[in-house]
């Protein structure tokens, strides 16, 4: 079942996160206590006031979900309206016990579905993945993203 996240939520997104990156599926300056503070918080008023302050202090609409499975939650992922033609999917994971049933490629067709649903039907769909995250770049690439010239040095970036 998916359903918008809540505050509820804050928790359990900010742990997957900070665990994840200390793996490389997320930015490895992501597991320091003042990011971790600043990210936390960012990430508490992007879900109870759905919109995303990007780095030159622009408000885009933003929404995250949560995909649960017998009551629990085992996913989610956020969506960022960056203008008419891109939807950002920003962030996006399954829980470790719940990995390798086909949940990430449900959650990538569910976040395109609902970024089409809320903001604009023909949206290109814009994903940032750490090189080290091997499992969501070849998901990307077998659903027809495709990987363009990026600045990043420990990320690529993927559009369709």
């Amino acid at each position: 079942m998916l359903r918008a996240a809540g505050i509820q939520d804050v928790d359990f997104i900010y742990n997957f996160v900070i665990a994840e990156a200390r793996k490389g599926h997320f930015s490895n300056a992501r597991p320091r206590l003042l990011k971790n503070f600043f990210f936390k918080r960012g990430l508490k008023k992007t879900i109870t006031e759905q919109v995303f302050r990007d780095i030159n202090g622009k408000k885009l609409p933003a929404v995250f979900f949560i995909y649960e499975e017998n009551g629990g939650r085992v996913g989610f992922f956020s969506l960022i309206y960056r203008d008419e033609e891109i939807t950002e999917i920003w962030l996006m994971g399954i829980n470790r016990t719940s990995r390798g049933r086909g949940l990430g490629s449900q959650l990538l067709s569910l976040a395109e579905n609902k970024a089409r649903e809320l903001y604009h039907p023909a949206t290109m769909f814009f994903v940032r993945s750490y090189l080290r995250s091997e499992s969501m770049i070849s998901m990307l690439e077998r659903y027809g993203y495709v990987k363009v010239p990026s600045s990043k040095y420990e990320s690529g970036e993927w559009v369709k």
